[in-house]
Parts: C-alpha cells; sequence; structure tokens
C-alpha cells in the first residue's frame, strides 16, 4: 500500500513535469515569440491553461498561483504578464486574465 509520504512526491514530481513541459507547449504569434525567455514562456503556459480551462475562458489565479504552477519567482510571473499585457497578448478582465493569443503549440 501506498504511503502518504509517496503519494505526495508523486504529485510533487507530477507538477513539477507540468512545470518544466510548460515553455515547450506554448505558440505564440512570430513577431511575440522572440520577446520571451523559456521561464517567461512557462508563465504564459499557466494562464493559457487556466484561462482553457476556466468557463469563462479567463484566468482568475492570482500571480503568486500562476508562478508557483509554473515554478517561476514572482518578479519573473509579474515581468511575463506585463509584457504579455503590453504585447497585446492577453488583456485583463476584471480580476482575471483573458488570454487572447497565447495557444497549445501542435506538433
Amino acid at each position: 500500500m501506498e504511503s502518504a509520504q509517496d503519494s505526495g512526491d508523486h504529485w510533487n514530481e507530477l507538477k513539477s513535469n507540468y512545470a518544466q513541459n510548460l515553455a515547450a507547449g506554448v505558440d505564440l504569434p512570430q513577431w511575440a515569440a522572440k520577446s520571451f525567455s523559456l521561464v517567461e514562456l512557462a508563465v504564459l503556459g499557466a494562464i493559457r491553461d487556466a484561462a482553457y480551462k476556466a468557463p469563462s475562458g479567463t484566468c482568475s489565479l492570482t500571480v503568486s498561483e500562476i508562478a508557483q504552477l509554473a515554478e517561476v519567482d514572482q518578479r519573473t510571473a509579474i515581468r511575463a504578464i506585463s509584457m504579455a499585457i503590453a504585447g497585446g497578448l492577453i488583456e485583463r478582465d476584471g480580476g482575471g486574465l483573458f488570454n487572447r493569443h497565447i495557444h497549445y503549440k501542435v506538433g
């Protein structure tokens, strides 16, 4: 039987694998793709996934939650979000972030 510790370790490993693959799965318009580092792309991937899963299509996670999902510090998350808003990739929607141009990479 699996212990609670083993189960927690497995969950942490799954989350870490998710974070490591976020950047690789982000597809941005050509004009924006070169503007973001890999860790910033991971932030955008977390926003994309949260918005995709939400019925409203808006990411309602806090900056801290986004940073935790992407396994980056809050400063990196804030920078990536600010750059994405300035570039029109996402926009503020009340307390959330609406994804306009962050897509899943196919192939």
